[in-house]
């Protein structure tokens, strides 16, 4: 999302605490680092999904169709015929 005005960031978990971390972290490091000014708008058309598990993570990727997708997971995978 700091590359391009345009750019969109997604985060798909099937876990709140996560999102709750990530949501603080991005918060946090907003205001640390030296970071372009278009990144609030960018980010303001992102979203921080939490989903039942992890193969509606994967169903909701698959529907978002993004050009670079990280799959972080223990058994990344496991998700790959999903994806």
């Amino acid at each position: 999302a700091e590359h391009d005005p345009d750019a969109r960031a997604f985060l798909l978990t099937d876990s709140m605490v996560l999102a709750q971390q990530v949501q603080q972290a991005v918060a946090n490091w907003h205001q640390k680092l030296s970071l372009p000014d278009f990144l609030l708008n960018s980010l303001q058309h992102s979203g921080l999904y939490v989903l039942p598990d992890l193969t509606e993570c994967a169903k909701a990727a698959n529907s978002l169709a993004p050009e670079h997708l990280q799959v972080m997971t223990e058994n990344p995978a496991a998700l790959w015929p999903l994806l």
